[in-house]
């Protein structure tokens, strides 16, 4: 078992998944802001966020790809699934500016990014269990 999340092989248990999550998300919601705040009025700088926001999206997938070949023993299927997890928002974004009201559109961003995602691959048993 590989705990390391730099490596992009190997397997994680719950606690471990948990752990990786929370400083993750962390890391991404403190760099996005001070990396939009920077970018906010230089627009020579417009693209400073996007590049080490999307490296940490990569590691946001190392992680989901590991917890989900932890439950199942296929490669291909956690790949798939991680990418879907990892870029979700990505994914749903062309959905969203469909909703009207600013207020709804925050939290359901909110849930599909941060809370359903990792909640699924938590609650999924591991190969030992």
């Amino acid at each position: 078992m590989s705990n390391n999340i730099f490596n992009p092989k190997g397997r994680i248990d719950r606690s471990t998944f948990i752990i990786n999550y929370i400083i993750l998300t962390t890391l991404y919601i403190l760099i996005g802001i001070g990396l939009f705040t920077i970018a906010k009025n230089n627009y020579k700088l417009a693209l400073l966020p996007i590049i080490p926001l999307f490296m940490m999206k990569i590691l946001f997938t190392f992680n989901y790809k590991k917890r989900i070949f932890d439950c199942w023993n296929n490669l291909t299927a956690s790949i798939i699934l991680a990418i879907v997890f990892g870029f979700d928002a990505e994914i749903i974004s062309p959905l969203l500016p469909k909703i009207g009201n600013s207020v709804w559109l925050f939290f359901l961003t909110v849930v599909l990014l941060f809370v359903v995602p990792p909640a699924i691959l938590v609650c999924l048993p591991s190969r030992e269990d």
